[in-house]
Protein backbone atom coordinates (compact mmCIF):
# COMPACT_ATOMS: atom_id res chain seq x y z
CA UNK A 1 0.00 0.00 0.00
CA UNK A 2 1.10 3.75 -1.02
CA UNK A 3 2.00 6.33 1.86
CA UNK A 4 2.01 9.79 1.89
CA UNK A 5 2.40 12.14 4.83
CA UNK A 6 1.49 15.92 5.24
CA UNK A 7 0.65 18.02 8.74
CA UNK A 8 -2.91 18.04 8.77
CA UNK A 9 -5.44 15.51 6.91
CA UNK A 10 -9.29 17.14 6.79
CA UNK A 11 -12.04 14.57 6.19
CA UNK A 12 -14.86 16.01 4.03
CA UNK A 13 -15.00 18.79 1.16
CA UNK A 14 -18.14 20.82 2.36
CA UNK A 15 -17.80 24.44 4.08
CA UNK A 16 -16.87 23.07 7.36
CA UNK A 17 -13.89 21.17 5.88
CA UNK A 18 -12.75 23.71 3.54
CA UNK A 19 -12.75 26.25 5.74
CA UNK A 20 -10.27 24.09 8.11
CA UNK A 21 -8.17 23.35 5.40
CA UNK A 22 -7.93 27.06 4.13
CA UNK A 23 -7.01 27.99 7.65
CA UNK A 24 -4.28 25.61 8.49
CA UNK A 25 -2.78 26.38 4.85
CA UNK A 26 -2.68 30.06 5.86
CA UNK A 27 -0.52 29.32 8.65
CA UNK A 28 1.64 27.45 6.57
CA UNK A 29 1.01 23.96 7.15
CA UNK A 30 0.54 20.96 4.44
CA UNK A 31 -3.22 19.86 4.37
CA UNK A 32 -4.61 16.68 2.61
CA UNK A 33 -8.22 16.44 2.09
CA UNK A 34 -9.68 13.42 2.16
CA UNK A 35 -13.41 13.41 0.19
CA UNK A 36 -15.69 10.05 -1.11
CA UNK A 37 -17.27 10.93 -4.91
CA UNK A 38 -21.13 11.89 -4.14
CA UNK A 39 -23.03 13.90 -6.28
CA UNK A 40 -22.91 17.53 -6.02
CA UNK A 41 -25.77 19.16 -4.22
CA UNK A 42 -28.96 20.36 -6.64
CA UNK A 43 -31.37 22.81 -6.82
CA UNK A 44 -33.63 22.15 -4.00
CA UNK A 45 -30.70 22.68 -1.19
CA UNK A 46 -31.16 26.14 -0.46
CA UNK A 47 -29.95 27.22 3.29
CA UNK A 48 -30.63 30.51 5.23
CA UNK A 49 -27.86 31.46 6.80
CA UNK A 50 -27.35 34.16 9.21
CA UNK A 51 -25.00 38.06 8.85
CA UNK A 52 -22.04 36.44 10.70
CA UNK A 53 -21.58 34.12 8.09
CA UNK A 54 -20.13 36.85 5.59
CA UNK A 55 -17.71 37.79 8.37
CA UNK A 56 -16.39 34.12 9.26
CA UNK A 57 -16.05 33.71 5.05
CA UNK A 58 -13.52 36.97 5.37
CA UNK A 59 -11.94 35.44 8.12
CA UNK A 60 -10.52 32.34 5.80
CA UNK A 61 -9.70 35.25 2.81
CA UNK A 62 -12.84 35.06 1.21
CA UNK A 63 -14.32 37.91 0.20
CA UNK A 64 -18.37 38.43 -0.36
CA UNK A 65 -18.28 39.10 -3.76
CA UNK A 66 -17.09 35.46 -4.60
CA UNK A 67 -20.13 34.15 -3.43
CA UNK A 68 -22.55 36.19 -5.89
CA UNK A 69 -23.51 33.31 -7.58
CA UNK A 70 -24.39 31.44 -4.72
CA UNK A 71 -26.29 34.30 -3.22
CA UNK A 72 -30.32 33.60 -4.45
CA UNK A 73 -31.95 35.83 -1.41
CA UNK A 74 -31.00 38.25 1.20
CA UNK A 75 -32.85 38.97 4.35
CA UNK A 76 -32.57 41.54 7.57
CA UNK A 77 -35.10 39.50 9.79
CA UNK A 78 -37.54 36.87 9.65
CA UNK A 79 -40.92 36.67 11.00
CA UNK A 80 -41.26 34.13 13.65
CA UNK A 81 -45.18 32.47 14.79
CA UNK A 82 -46.09 36.36 13.55
CA UNK A 83 -43.62 38.08 15.37
CA UNK A 84 -41.23 40.15 13.38
CA UNK A 85 -37.12 39.68 14.60
CA UNK A 86 -35.14 41.99 12.65
CA UNK A 87 -31.41 41.60 12.49
CA UNK A 88 -28.29 43.27 13.29
CA UNK A 89 -26.98 43.12 9.36
CA UNK A 90 -28.19 40.67 6.03
CA UNK A 91 -28.62 36.72 6.29
CA UNK A 92 -28.33 35.25 2.96
CA UNK A 93 -30.26 32.68 1.09
CA UNK A 94 -27.50 30.34 -0.69
CA UNK A 95 -27.72 27.54 -3.47
CA UNK A 96 -25.50 25.27 -1.76
CA UNK A 97 -23.93 23.85 -4.83
CA UNK A 98 -22.40 27.12 -6.50
CA UNK A 99 -21.36 27.97 -2.27
CA UNK A 100 -19.71 24.47 -2.09
CA UNK A 101 -17.61 25.13 -5.66
CA UNK A 102 -16.51 28.22 -4.54
CA UNK A 103 -14.93 26.98 -1.24
CA UNK A 104 -13.70 23.65 -2.60
CA UNK A 105 -11.96 25.59 -5.61
CA UNK A 106 -10.36 28.25 -3.30
CA UNK A 107 -8.61 25.48 -1.14
CA UNK A 108 -7.53 23.65 -3.87
CA UNK A 109 -5.85 26.68 -5.48
CA UNK A 110 -4.24 27.41 -2.33
CA UNK A 111 -2.24 24.08 -2.75
CA UNK A 112 -4.91 21.70 -0.86
CA UNK A 113 -4.45 18.31 -1.72
CA UNK A 114 -7.97 16.85 -2.27
CA UNK A 115 -8.10 12.96 -2.61
CA UNK A 116 -11.56 11.59 -3.64
CA UNK A 117 -10.97 8.27 -1.63
CA UNK A 118 -12.93 7.23 1.02
CA UNK A 119 -11.80 6.25 4.71
CA UNK A 120 -11.42 2.52 6.23
CA UNK A 121 -9.74 3.00 9.09
CA UNK A 122 -8.28 5.76 11.24
CA UNK A 123 -5.49 5.51 14.14
CA UNK A 124 -5.62 8.53 16.54
CA UNK A 125 -2.05 8.48 18.86
CA UNK A 126 -1.03 11.58 21.04
CA UNK A 127 1.05 13.17 18.26
CA UNK A 128 -0.36 11.80 15.10
CA UNK A 129 -2.93 9.79 13.15
CA UNK A 130 -3.16 7.51 10.15
CA UNK A 131 -5.53 6.84 8.11
CA UNK A 132 -6.40 4.36 5.57
CA UNK A 133 -7.99 4.58 2.24
CA UNK A 134 -8.64 1.93 0.04
CA UNK A 135 -5.48 2.51 -1.54
CA UNK A 136 -2.97 4.34 0.70
CA UNK A 137 -1.82 4.88 4.54
CA UNK A 138 -2.20 8.83 4.66
CA UNK A 139 0.33 9.91 7.94
CA UNK A 140 0.12 13.23 9.76
CA UNK A 141 -0.10 15.31 13.29
CA UNK A 142 -3.64 16.36 13.21
CA UNK A 143 -6.75 14.90 11.58
CA UNK A 144 -9.72 17.15 10.83
CA UNK A 145 -13.04 15.62 10.81
CA UNK A 146 -15.62 17.20 8.61
CA UNK A 147 -17.75 14.06 6.86
CA UNK A 148 -20.53 15.32 7.90
CA UNK A 149 -23.76 13.25 9.36
CA UNK A 150 -21.84 10.17 8.53
CA UNK A 151 -18.99 11.13 11.43
CA UNK A 152 -15.72 8.97 10.41
CA UNK A 153 -13.94 9.38 13.94
CA UNK A 154 -17.41 8.97 16.05
CA UNK A 155 -18.04 5.78 13.99
CA UNK A 156 -14.04 4.45 14.08
CA UNK A 157 -13.44 5.94 17.54
CA UNK A 158 -16.56 4.46 19.46
CA UNK A 159 -17.33 8.16 20.46
CA UNK A 160 -20.11 9.21 22.78
CA UNK A 161 -23.04 10.02 21.37
CA UNK A 162 -25.47 12.50 23.62
CA UNK A 163 -29.11 12.76 21.86
CA UNK A 164 -31.28 15.63 22.74
CA UNK A 165 -35.13 15.46 22.12
CA UNK A 166 -37.12 13.40 20.06
CA UNK A 167 -35.87 11.91 16.59
CA UNK A 168 -36.72 14.37 13.78
CA UNK A 169 -36.87 14.22 10.19
CA UNK A 170 -36.70 17.19 7.82
CA UNK A 171 -37.40 17.91 4.44
CA UNK A 172 -36.70 20.74 1.85
CA UNK A 173 -37.21 21.87 -1.60
CA UNK A 174 -37.92 24.71 -4.04
CA UNK A 175 -41.54 25.92 -5.46
CA UNK A 176 -42.16 28.51 -8.36
CA UNK A 177 -44.38 31.24 -6.47
CA UNK A 178 -44.49 33.90 -8.98
CA UNK A 179 -42.64 35.71 -11.75
CA UNK A 180 -38.92 36.79 -11.67
CA UNK A 181 -38.95 40.43 -10.80
CA UNK A 182 -35.06 41.27 -11.63
CA UNK A 183 -34.72 42.73 -8.30
CA UNK A 184 -33.99 41.92 -4.88
CA UNK A 185 -37.22 40.75 -3.32
CA UNK A 186 -37.66 42.70 -0.14
CA UNK A 187 -40.14 40.15 1.96
CA UNK A 188 -38.93 37.88 4.90
CA UNK A 189 -38.87 34.94 5.34
CA UNK A 190 -41.42 33.32 7.97
CA UNK A 191 -41.08 30.51 10.15
CA UNK A 192 -44.43 28.99 11.45
CA UNK A 193 -44.36 26.26 14.26
CA UNK A 194 -47.21 23.85 15.81
CA UNK A 195 -46.14 21.50 18.67
CA UNK A 196 -43.09 19.80 17.55
CA UNK A 197 -43.43 20.41 13.78
CA UNK A 198 -42.58 23.37 12.05
CA UNK A 199 -42.09 25.20 8.62
CA UNK A 200 -39.21 27.91 7.21
CA UNK A 201 -40.19 29.86 3.75
CA UNK A 202 -37.57 31.54 2.05
CA UNK A 203 -38.94 34.08 -1.00
CA UNK A 204 -36.17 34.39 -3.35
CA UNK A 205 -34.52 36.72 -5.82
CA UNK A 206 -36.29 34.64 -8.64
CA UNK A 207 -39.81 34.77 -7.72
CA UNK A 208 -39.45 30.96 -5.95
CA UNK A 209 -39.97 30.03 -2.65
CA UNK A 210 -37.39 27.87 -0.60
CA UNK A 211 -38.87 25.69 2.22
CA UNK A 212 -37.46 23.13 4.59
CA UNK A 213 -40.07 21.32 7.18
CA UNK A 214 -39.18 19.41 9.95
CA UNK A 215 -41.56 17.20 12.35
CA UNK A 216 -40.86 13.84 14.83
CA UNK A 217 -42.49 11.78 12.21
CA UNK A 218 -42.46 11.38 8.30
CA UNK A 219 -45.19 13.51 6.71
CA UNK A 220 -46.85 11.11 3.93
CA UNK A 221 -47.15 14.55 1.35
CA UNK A 222 -43.10 14.88 1.87
CA UNK A 223 -42.39 11.31 0.32
CA UNK A 224 -40.79 12.83 -2.91
CA UNK A 225 -38.87 15.77 -1.66
CA UNK A 226 -35.30 15.88 -0.03
CA UNK A 227 -35.65 14.12 3.40
CA UNK A 228 -32.41 14.38 6.13
CA UNK A 229 -31.98 13.48 9.56
CA UNK A 230 -32.23 16.52 11.63
CA UNK A 231 -32.33 14.78 15.59
CA UNK A 232 -30.39 16.94 17.69
CA UNK A 233 -26.92 14.75 18.79
CA UNK A 234 -23.62 15.97 20.31
CA UNK A 235 -20.48 14.00 19.85
CA UNK A 236 -17.49 13.69 22.76
CA UNK A 237 -14.55 14.58 22.84
CA UNK A 238 -14.82 16.43 19.91
CA UNK A 239 -11.30 17.65 20.81
CA UNK A 240 -8.56 14.88 21.01
CA UNK A 241 -4.57 14.81 21.21
CA UNK A 242 -4.45 14.87 17.49
CA UNK A 243 -7.83 15.45 16.14
CA UNK A 244 -10.65 17.86 15.76
CA UNK A 245 -14.60 17.26 15.32
CA UNK A 246 -16.18 19.86 13.25
CA UNK A 247 -19.61 20.93 11.91
CA UNK A 248 -22.19 18.40 11.68
CA UNK A 249 -19.90 15.52 12.41
CA UNK A 250 -19.94 16.96 16.17
CA UNK A 251 -23.18 18.18 16.40
CA UNK A 252 -26.63 18.79 15.04
CA UNK A 253 -28.90 20.41 15.95
CA UNK A 254 -32.38 21.73 14.76
CA UNK A 255 -31.97 23.40 11.72
CA UNK A 256 -34.34 26.19 12.21
CA UNK A 257 -31.52 27.28 15.00
CA UNK A 258 -29.53 28.77 12.04
CA UNK A 259 -26.86 26.71 12.67
CA UNK A 260 -26.26 24.44 10.09
CA UNK A 261 -23.22 26.93 7.24
CA UNK A 262 -22.55 28.81 10.45
CA UNK A 263 -22.01 26.20 12.86
CA UNK A 264 -19.82 24.22 10.11
CA UNK A 265 -17.70 27.47 9.47
CA UNK A 266 -17.43 28.31 13.14
CA UNK A 267 -16.21 25.23 14.46
CA UNK A 268 -13.81 24.64 11.85
CA UNK A 269 -12.49 28.03 12.38
CA UNK A 270 -12.00 27.55 16.24
CA UNK A 271 -10.55 24.09 15.41
CA UNK A 272 -7.95 25.50 13.00
CA UNK A 273 -7.12 28.26 15.81
CA UNK A 274 -6.67 25.82 18.43
CA UNK A 275 -4.41 23.55 16.45
CA UNK A 276 -2.20 26.47 15.33
CA UNK A 277 -1.82 27.39 18.75
CA UNK A 278 -0.54 23.87 19.84
CA UNK A 279 1.79 24.19 16.72
CA UNK A 280 3.32 27.29 18.52
CA UNK A 281 3.20 26.02 21.66
CA UNK A 282 2.94 22.00 21.82
CA UNK A 283 2.64 21.70 25.53
CA UNK A 284 -0.58 22.95 25.68
CA UNK A 285 -2.15 20.28 23.35
CA UNK A 286 -3.89 18.87 26.44
CA UNK A 287 -5.58 22.41 27.15
CA UNK A 288 -6.28 22.81 23.61
CA UNK A 289 -8.28 19.92 22.71
CA UNK A 290 -10.24 20.15 26.25
CA UNK A 291 -11.05 23.66 25.09
CA UNK A 292 -12.28 22.84 21.86
CA UNK A 293 -14.25 19.85 23.21
CA UNK A 294 -15.85 22.45 26.09
CA UNK A 295 -16.43 24.94 22.95
CA UNK A 296 -18.74 22.54 20.91
CA UNK A 297 -20.65 21.11 23.93
CA UNK A 298 -21.38 24.65 24.89
CA UNK A 299 -22.37 25.94 22.04
CA UNK A 300 -24.77 22.57 21.49
CA UNK A 301 -26.34 22.99 25.35
CA UNK A 302 -26.75 26.89 24.61
CA UNK A 303 -28.74 26.88 20.96
CA UNK A 304 -30.80 23.74 22.20
CA UNK A 305 -31.88 25.40 25.26
CA UNK A 306 -32.65 28.23 23.28
CA UNK A 307 -34.75 25.81 20.82
CA UNK A 308 -36.85 24.71 24.24
CA UNK A 309 -37.62 28.13 25.43
CA UNK A 310 -38.97 28.66 21.78
CA UNK A 311 -40.75 25.76 21.53
CA UNK A 312 -43.13 26.36 24.83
Amino acid sequence: MSEASCDALVLGAGPAGCMAALLLRRAGLTVTMLAPVRLANQRGAIESVPPLVPSLLEAAGLERDRFADAIVGRFEGIVSDGVVRRFHGTGWHIDRAPFDRVLLADATDKDVTLHRERVTDVSCATHGVVVQTATMRHRARWLVDASGRGGVLRRMLGLSVTMCGAPMLAWRGVIQAGAPTGRPVCALPTFRSSGSHWVWRAPLDDGSLAWTQAATAPADDNAGARGFDVSWRLVRPAGGAAYRIVGDAAAILDPRSGQGVFFALSSALTAARSIIAVERAPQLRSLEAAGYDAFVATEFRRKSSELIRRSR
